[in-house]
């Protein structure tokens, strides 16, 4: 991450300096090689695929997937301010079946999470969003399978990969969870 700009938007100040998450970094680092695809899943401002689209280049790519519109925005920023054409930003949960999901909002950006229709009852910030599975956003049009998928949904990784079998089966992508 070294001389990229970051807006992380919840001040966290060692994804700021380089230094968020090293043993991701470092995973990264050792899987990524120019050419790939990364599904980044729960991208938030876009740390991981920042790292991620300099290391795939630009015959890469980086599928950076965030269901809060506030930081699928500060993602999309901070991928244009650091020159990653190759950087989507997918506004949408993702999850074993596609249609809607619910969303708690959390006053730390990092934390938001999918919570089921019970838990949404007694939650003061919660906002509906798209939901699709890998599986269905794969035969996209356009779309390429990835080589890499990361997967850091604030316990809803279960249901991510649920939603991905047949991707699993047939490009057998790394997981990083």
């Amino acid at each position: 991450a070294a001389g990229m700009t970051i807006d992380v938007g919840w001040g966290e100040t060692a994804a700021a300096l380089g230094r968020y998450e090293p043993e991701v970094q470092r995973a990264l680092a050792s899987l990524l090689r120019s050419g790939e695809v990364v599904y980044d899943i729960g991208v938030h401002s876009g740390f991981i695929g920042l790292i991620a689209g300099r290391l795939c280049g630009h015959g890469g790519a980086v599928y950076g997937f965030e269901p809060d519109a506030n930081n699928a925005a500060l993602s999309r920023r901070n991928f244009a301010r650091n020159g990653l054409s190759q950087a989507y930003v997918v506004e949408s949960a993702v999850g074993s079946f596609s249609g809607t999901a619910l969303l708690r909002r959390s006053p730390v950006l990092a934390r938001h999470a999918i919570v089921d229709r019970a838990q949404a009852a007694n939650e003061p910030d919660i906002v509906e969003v798209p939901l699709l599975t890998l599986d269905e956003f794969v035969t996209r049009p356009g779309v390429r399978p990835p080589d890499l998928v990361k997967i850091d949904v604030e316990g809803h990784e279960r249901e991510v990969v649920a939603g991905m079998t047949t991707l699993l089966r047939d490009s057998a992508p790394t997981l990083l969870i």
